[in-house]
């Protein structure tokens, strides 16, 4: 799965929503269970369960496409937060939904340490245009 925001995203949406899902269904399972004391638990039970295995399938993709972007050296096409345009060697650390004094509204931010400048910074992901995976190599 090739990793991008909009990927990233909405593998996140979903997960919140089975997440949601799951804790509906067991209130009909707890309801179903108090005032009927029928058989539907078994199919409440086997939603439950299926969500949940959805949940886990989609955080392992979230993590899995986390971590094969965060590994290695990367070239990037960024805008800063001036509105410069630029291009970057990082070599990218932490994935991030937060804010800093550059970036004041709350966003996933990619802390990189920039070799071209010798220092950790923080990346807004929505600015990145562009992004290759540099070969050793090449360096």
């Amino acid at each position: 799965m090739k990793f991008t925001t909009d990927t990233y995203n909405t593998l996140k949406e979903v997960k919140w929503l089975l997440i949601r899902l799951c804790c509906m269904i067991s209130g009909g399972l707890a309801v179903s269970l108090y005032y009927t004391h029928s058989d539907n638990w078994k199919f409440y039970l086997a939603i439950i369960v299926i969500a949940l295995l959805l949940f886990v399938v989609i955080d392992l993709l979230l993590k899995k496409s986390a971590l094969k972007y965060l590994c290695g050296i990367h070239s990037i096409d960024y805008i800063n937060w001036r509105g410069e345009q630029g291009r970057r060697l990082i070599m990218a650390n932490r994935l991030e939904y937060t804010s800093n004094e550059y970036h004041k509204e709350k966003q996933w931010l990619l802390t990189s340490y920039d070799i071209d400048k010798k220092e950790v910074r923080h990346f807004a992901v929505k600015d990145i245009l562009s992004s290759e995976k540099v070969k050793p190599s090449i360096l």
